[in-house]
């Protein structure tokens, strides 16, 4: 099932923070990944690598709270990943509806998800 939709087109891992060693250090802690469906994660315009960077910055922000709140702190998440995405999203996006309007309906299915395996 998709953790932004709830869908179930497709659906594959997504690793919001890529590259090296971003992909490798979100495949050691779960809740630095999220299954998104075909539609959420390459549909033109919809999708995260379709181009939707309000959705790709919401979920990197969500990956920094996750681990912020169950993996380390702040400046751990600094040294590892080199950019503070909380704060980058509210200076690019600055939309605060969108994001509560979204969170916790990702992190619940995100940790559901989890939760069956």
């Amino acid at each position: 099932m998709c953790d932004v939709c709830g869908g179930n087109f497709m659906v594959q891992s997504h690793h919001p923070i890529g590259g090296n060693p971003g992909r490798k250090l979100s495949d050691k802690y779960p809740l630095m990944k999220f299954s998104l469906c075909h539609n959420c994660h390459h549909a033109f315009r919809t999708g995260i690598h379709g181009g939707n960077i309000k959705l790709d910055l919401l979920l990197k922000r969500i990956v920094q709270e996750n681990f912020e709140k169950n993996y380390g702190t702040h400046e751990e998440f600094m040294r590892l990943f080199k950019r503070d995405y909380i704060e980058y999203y509210k200076a690019k996006i600055g939309d605060e509806f969108y994001y509560n309007s979204n969170v916790e309906f990702i992190k619940i299915n995100q940790r559901e998800r989890l939760e069956w395996k």
